[in-house]
């Protein structure tokens, strides 16, 4: 059973907040540029609010800034003293600056872990806080008009902003439940999972030696401690990078590798990905748990499989070609868990 990763006690951060100096509080580039040529197109994100128009019926202009609003809401709670214990309330409170928050929602912070906040070290919980805040006023249309694109939070990480197709926003894999809490010098926007930055992941440096198959191999970790296994480098050696880049940041996983359980993993390519982020539910639906992996003479024509995040797909096998919801499918790692590469997302 796949279990929030924060269980591994290296989980960090917390959620809203930036640092305490006016250089990293200072507006985000976020003006539709683009890094590296093949990265990721950015939201222009306003430097201040602005209220909608025309003002909805019973419409109230703001007097709490966004830590006032977040501590008088009976859902934020949890943010509010993450705010406090952090000593952020001068900084997100400042009436010269303009966050927008993807405020994770009690229910949120209750389904990690738990400890998993207490038992964080402060910079780490300063850094999951800066994890969900971007400079500047970022609106719930400003959101939806930018799915597809994505954003640079306060710690220096871009997240990604997706939609389902049915007009459900995520961030970074995080669902949006609800938007546009206007404060006096921001807007707040609830998430339903707290966001785990990618530089908080735990290192997997070390020796580690396979239960199914004896092999022992060395992890030399990479830098930030994204996990780097067998499994993972076989995945990037056949070219799947963008998948593990995706797989550990969304934070839901308790493994520091993917063959540390008994799964059935099929990696998107690159170019089935075509530079998409993949949601959490992608992710869910990218893997088959069991008591054992299946090898390629378990994936037997016509069998169905019921993926973790409730997707089920049709396998098909000739005995040479196989298929997996329609898109071929070959193995490229077998131990503990097994791993394929398939040139689709289930």
């Amino acid at each position: 059973m796949i279990k929030k990763y924060l269980g591994l006690c290296l989980i960090t951060a917390s959620m809203l907040v930036m640092g305490c100096s006016s250089d990293d509080d200072g507006p985000a580039d976020t003006t539709g540029s683009t890094t590296g040529g093949a990265g990721p197109t950015f939201i222009t994100v306003p430097p201040t609010v602005t209220f909608p128009e025309p003002l909805p019926d019973g419409w109230v202009e703001p007097t709490l800034n966004v830590v006032d609003t977040a501590t008088g809401d009976t859902n934020l709670s949890s943010l509010a003293a993450a705010i406090t214990r952090a000593n952020l309330g001068a900084t997100l409170g400042d009436a010269a600056q303009t966050f927008t928050v993807f405020a994770p929602s009690d229910a949120a912070f209750a389904a990690l872990p738990d400890g998993t906040i207490a038992s964080m070290a402060d910079e780490d919980l300063t850094d999951l806080l800066r994890h969900h805040v971007v400079s500047g006023a970022l609106d719930g249309a400003g959101v939806a008009a930018g799915a597809g694109s994505s954003v640079t939070m306060l710690n220096g990480d871009v997240l990604a902003i997706t939609d389902d197709g049915a007009g459900n926003l995520s961030i970074g894999g995080a669902p949006i439940s609800a938007t546009d809490t206007y404060t006096t010098n921001g807007i707040i926007h609830i998430i339903d999972m707290v966001l785990i930055p990618p530089a908080d992941m735990p290192d997997t440096t070390g020796t580690t030696t396979d239960a199914t198959t004896g092999t022992t191999t060395t992890d030399t970790g990479t830098t930030g401690g994204d996990p780097v296994g067998a499994g993972e480098q076989a995945v990037i050696d056949n070219g799947n990078t963008d998948y593990v880049a995706a797989f550990f940041p969304t934070g839901q996983f308790a493994t520091a590798n993917l063959t540390d359980s008994a799964w059935t993993v099929f990696a998107p390519t690159n170019a089935a990905l075509a530079g998409a982020a993949l949601t959490k539910a992608q992710i869910d639906n990218s893997i088959y748990t069991d008591t054992a992996p299946l090898a390629p003479a378990a994936l037997t024509d016509g069998l169905t499989l019921n993926m973790f995040g409730g997707a089920s797909h049709a396998v098909t096998n000739d005995g040479t070609d196989i298929t997996v919801g329609g898109f071929p499918v070959t193995v490229i790692y077998e131990g503990t868990a097994i791993i394929y590469s398939i040139d689709g997302i289930l």
